[in-house]
């Protein structure tokens, strides 16, 4: 993790006299919303513990450790902050987790335990009592000179001006997320024309899986029959797409069931007919969080089509649609919750 090295080095230097003699500290954990994934305090109080060898945290502590995870945009972050018993910021450092955390933020949280127990392990024990030594007569002893002590001089990175503690509640996460999406789609392959359609997706995602269920209408298109004459066709599915994710690329899978319609234009007893469609197939898609509720995608899609249509004008067959339909798309998904 970026920060991770210099946060351990800093730790040597910027921990304070204030906190010689003792290792032990309250803690204030939180995960910022969108962070609810994240291990528990219980679990980040465990890894520092595992590493020292015993607990350091204790409700009583006058000196605090705080620590809050935060995944908003697109980017996992650890901020630390050491405050001393007068209430007083006395080291901070922020650890960069990169995109990979939003996925899965285990290793960020372990950067961060890794990080305060190194910090703990700089604090210098308890210096063990001298043996009290045998007083002297009263008339051989001389005062002592009075020494003021040398000031000391503590580097502290980001000064700020004193504050309190973050007291935030660390809430119970869900790891299930749910969005919709509006889409704008266009196609070739079906018909010897380009179309373009409008749609819709409701969208279940648990960590690096995710389902949708979406709806889609594409637009008439108008085939040249010859002769001025032409015909109109259009298309309404719905699909199942299931997808795998992985940082911003997902890899899906698509099953899609819906109806064609061809109308006649300019013919003698035009009439409309509807044909049942089957298609199957494969989608990529490139996904650029926008903050932490909303998400672009770009997508592009492929699938053979099982129910292939005929238009007849005069008996004769006029067109037949192709067998795999090349679509490209882009949706805007909001989480809802």
């Amino acid at each position: 993790m970026r920060g991770t090295s210099l946060f351990v080095l800093a730790a040597f230097f910027f921990a304070p006299a204030a906190w010689a003699g003792s290792p032990s500290s309250r803690l204030v954990y939180a995960r910022a919303p969108g962070a609810e994934s994240c291990p528990d305090e219980d679990a980040f109080r465990k890894e520092v513990a595992s590493r020292l060898g015993y607990d350091p945290f204790f409700p009583w502590a006058s000196r605090t450790v705080s620590v809050e995870i935060d995944l908003a945009g697109g980017t996992g972050r650890a901020r630390v902050v050491f405050v001393d018993d007068k209430g007083f910021e006395q080291g901070a450092q922020t650890i960069d987790g990169g995109r990979e955390a939003v996925a899965s933020c285990e290793p960020l949280v372990r950067s961060a335990a890794l990080a305060v127990s190194v910090s703990l392990e700089a604090i210098p024990p308890d210096p063990a009592p001298d043996a009290e030594p045998t007083p002297a007569p009263v008339e051989a002893q001389k005062p002592e000179p009075v020494v003021a002590p040398a000031p000391i001089a503590v580097a502290v990175p980001h000064a700020m001006p004193p504050r309190e503690a973050p007291r935030r509640a660390p809430r119970s996460g869900r790891a299930l997320v749910a969005s919709l999406a509006p889409e704008l789609w266009a196609g070739f392959g079906q018909w010897p024309v380009a179309t373009v359609g409008v749609g819709a997706a409701f969208d279940l995602r648990y960590r690096a899986l995710s389902v949708a269920f979406e709806g889609r209408w594409d637009a008439p298109a108008t085939l040249d029959l010859g002769g001025g004459e032409s015909a109109q066709v259009e298309r309404a599915t719905g699909s199942l797409v299931p997808c795998g994710h992985w940082r911003v690329l997902a890899l899906c899978g698509v099953v899609s069931l819906g109806d064609s319609w061809a109308s006649g234009i300019d013919l003698s007893n035009a009439r409309t007919a509807s044909a049942f469609y089957a298609a199957f197939g494969g989608r990529v898609g490139l996904e650029v969080p926008l903050g932490s509720r909303f998400r672009w995608s770009f997508l592009a899609q492929a699938a053979g089509i099982a129910t292939p249509m005929h238009l007849l004008v005069g008996g004769a067959s006029a067109f037949d649609s192709g067998p795999v339909d090349v679509t490209a798309g882009s949706s805007l998904s909001v989480s809802i919750f």
